[in-house]
């Protein structure tokens, strides 16, 4: 699935544009969510292509805050790369009891929330 600003949602390109310029500057969740919003009362309800990127927006800040420089799937497998502190430290990656965690979702959407799920669950526990 595309995640993007499709032109038949924002048909300026100046102003699409101008949104991806605001998506890529996002920090924080807070910011994803008030971007929605601006979004759905400015061109109505959002497609999925567009929801796909800000939920990947959304990703990206969590990632960013749980201290991950990347975050990929391999089959089933969801991927969340530490952050290295020095050159010589090894790549690590998440693991729940020895082992990668596992998405159980199919379908793009469901998946991205599957991993946004995860990663809350991992930066604040079960509250």
């Amino acid at each position: 699935m595309a995640s993007c600003l499709p032109e038949s949602y924002i048909n300026e390109s100046r102003l699409r544009i101008d949104f991806y310029r605001k998506i890529a500057s996002i920090l924080e969740i807070i910011g994803v969510q008030e971007l929605r919003e601006e979004l759905q009362d400015r061109f109505g309800p959002i497609p999925e292509a567009v929801q796909a990127l800000l939920l990947e927006t959304e990703i990206k800040c969590l990632a960013q805050e749980a201290g991950f420089d990347q975050i990929a799937t391999n089959g089933q497998e969801l991927l969340c790369r530490y952050v290295r502190r020095s050159s010589n430290e090894g790549v690590r990656y998440v693991r729940k009891v020895g082992k990668l965690p596992i998405l159980v979702e199919k379908q793009p959407l469901l998946k991205l929330k599957e991993i946004i799920r995860f990663l809350k669950l991992h930066l604040h526990g079960n509250s």
